[in-house]
């Protein structure tokens, strides 16, 4: 594990860069691998990595296994960079501008319901506990109730989304 500063620009390093071009924080290098060294960037590029190489949390069966990746790919293109953007626009930028504050309220209150809904059919994402779930559990912990509080009338109750956060947070790590 090697921390980066953040603060001091470390992500734009040439060493860092030589592993994510796009200077974002997770990346992995495994040199435990066959040959050359692998370089892998991008969250859920790494939760597939590290997934296929310890041989859990994504299953193999074809319809569990795309399931998994679905959802995994709608928290990675959905859910991240809404939530990052309501969070900003409601709480960071200092000037309180209606359009953004909106339109990604919105759309991330659709995004919690949507969740809830399908959460309401089975336990996990994707059937049972995967990478899915792990991409999506920071996010919601972080932002959930911002979000519900915004846009009640889009989110309702979100009983299975919060049972679902609440048995991930339980969960004994291993």
């Amino acid at each position: 594990v090697h921390l980066m500063n953040l603060g001091r620009k470390e992500q734009f390093l040439p060493d860092f860069v030589s592993i994510n071009p796009n200077s974002k924080i997770p990346a992995i290098v495994d040199r435990d691998s066959q040959g050359d060294p692998i370089r892998v960037f991008e969250s859920g590029a790494v939760l597939i990595y590290l997934a296929r190489k310890a041989g859990r949390l994504l299953p193999t069966e074809p319809a569990q296994h795309f399931a998994c990746l679905s959802w995994l790919f709608w928290q990675v293109a959905n859910v991240g960079p809404t939530f990052g953007q309501a969070l900003h626009f409601a709480t960071v930028v200092p000037e309180k501008l209606g359009y953004p504050i909106n339109r990604f309220g919105d759309e991330a209150a659709r995004l919690v319901r949507l969740m809830d809904d399908h959460l309401g059919r089975t336990s996990f994402l994707a059937d049972e506990y995967s990478i899915a779930d792990i991409a999506a559990f920071p996010w919601l912990r972080v932002a959930l109730d911002s979000i519900c509080q915004a846009r009640p009338e889009v989110t309702g109750e979100v009983k299975h989304v919060r049972r679902w956060l609440a048995e991930i947070a339980a969960r004994q790590a291993r």
